[in-house]
């Protein structure tokens, strides 16, 4: 009894105490306190949430008869199912991150590799519909763009070469549809090795504590700097606590060639960089306008436009939505001289794609109507419509059906003509590329993926 009363008068004491203060007291003993509580962690969060989204998409999924049966019989459901197969809209979701402020996200493959349909979702609950610029699939990356009013926050990208086993990271994400949660841990192991099936790896990977879960796939992992180091993609099932990240060293590597800018912006720079931390120019092309600005092999680029270039990467990036007769600003160190210079960009020559599909691949093929797209359940034309493949073509040998949509070719997503023609002029004979079509029957709709060898 006596320690019931000693709480009680203790407790009115601090009342008493606290009516005492002299008003906006309280208010500053709150903002202090959270002052005090704004752990590095804290301060991460709120510095970077705003350019980490939610990514809800409609993916098309086929299951067979026993598949549904399967699935429904024995709860509430239990009826007799046809065996022929289904194909249904469902609902999924990962996560992702601006790399750029016009509107580019990185996100995983897998996040989007059987969708029709994309949005990112920020913090602010703002959504956008987002197209597939590019892919690296053996790596299980994926490049987005959306189209904002304005300017978005960016993700700090770092490196992941000097990680430290036991340093913390935090990630970011939509785990189970909690959106823009976050967690900590450390970097449990580095350089791993995890075999997503019988036929396929990744290696090189980040292995971490920090609590990832199915949603997570596609955002960022941050030092406790703020920095980007690797991009979440994997949990190991039978375990807990055991998750993998995708180091951004491979990302800064892999992003030209998804950003693929000379294609997208239909402009000639003739400027190869080596991948890395380090932008040394590799090899210029006689008379493009990198030649013409003084670009040598072995150039260190320092700025684009005014913006530092850090990375390889960071050229390209400088150089989105630039367009034919613009000119971009470029300080480069050699010799341990640095020089400036003005690269003017020219218009690349749009290709006749018609004629390169029929030259490679064997196919005619055409723009897909709008009205077609909607008869077949699209909202938007999706591909290019295969209209003829010639029999013992590339395509024919690769199983590529007349009427099937062309999706995606390597890393790149099609979707005109234009895009097809930039992409295949770049192809010599005799590569072998990797295609993805759309193939619609009356049992459903199916993403079929091939190799085919390029003539």
């Amino acid at each position: 009894m006596r320690r019931i009363v000693l709480i009680v008068f203790a407790f009115s004491s601090v009342v008493g105490s606290v009516r005492a203060q002299p008003p906006g007291a309280a208010k500053l003993d709150r903002e202090e306190s959270r002052r005090r509580r704004m752990t590095p962690i804290v301060r991460l969060f709120n510095a970077s949430k705003d350019a980490v989204v939610n990514i809800a998409a409609t993916q098309v999924v086929e299951m067979r008869g026993d598949d549904i049966d399967s699935f429904f019989r024995g709860g509430m459901f239990d009826f007799p199912l046809r065996s022929r197969p289904q194909t249904f809209k469902a609902q999924s979701a990962g996560s992702g991150f601006v790399i750029h402020p016009s509107g580019y996200i990185v996100t995983n493959n897998h996040v989007i590799s059987e969708t029709t349909e994309r949005k990112a979702i920020f913090a602010d609950g703002k959504e956008y519909e987002a197209e597939v610029v590019g892919v690296d699939v053996d790596n299980d990356l994926a490049l987005l763009k959306i189209s904002a009013p304005g300017p978005l926050p960016v993700i700090n990208v770092g490196r992941s070469d000097d990680l430290m086993v036991g340093e913390t990271v935090v990630a970011i994400g939509n785990p189970l549809g909690l959106q823009h949660t976050v967690t900590s841990g450390i970097v449990s192991a580095v350089n791993r090795k995890l075999d997503i099936n019988e036929r396929r790896s990744l290696s090189g990977l980040i292995q971490t504590d920090t609590s990832i879960n199915p949603g997570n796939s596609g955002g960022p992992l941050f030092n406790i700097e703020g920095e980007l180091v690797g991009i979440n993609f994997a949990i190991r099932g039978d375990g807990q606590n055991i998750g993998f990240a995708i180091p951004v060293d491979r990302l800064n590597e892999l992003l030209p060639k998804m950003l693929d800018v000379e294609r997208r912006y239909r402009i000639m720079v003739g400027v190869e960089l080596q991948p890395g931390n380090d932008a040394v120019v590799t090899s210029v092309g006689p008379s493009q306008p990198g030649a013409v600005a003084g670009l040598q092999a072995g150039d260190r680029l320092l700025t684009i436009d005014n913006q530092p270039i850090t990375k390889s990467v960071d050229f390209f990036i400088g150089l989105i939505s630039k367009h034919a007769g613009e000119q971009v600003g470029l300080t480069f160190e050699r010799g341990g001289r640095r020089f400036q210079t003005a690269m003017q960009l020219v218009a690349k020559p749009k290709p006749n794609a018609v004629a390169l599909a029929k030259e490679k691949f064997g196919v005619n093929i055409e723009e897909l109507d709008p009205a077609v797209a909607q008869r077949l359940g699209f909202r938007k034309s999706i591909g290019l419509y295969i209209a003829n493949v010639d029999e013992a073509s590339p395509a024919d040998t690769a199983r590529i059906k007349t009427e099937d949509l062309l999706l995606q070719v390597d890393q790149s997503q099609i979707s005109s003509l234009d895009d097809l023609g930039l992409l295949l002029e770049t192809i010599k004979s005799g590569t072998v590329v990797r295609v993805m079509v759309l193939r619609i029957t009356q049992q459903g709709v199916y993403r079929l993926t091939t190799k085919l060898r390029c003539r």
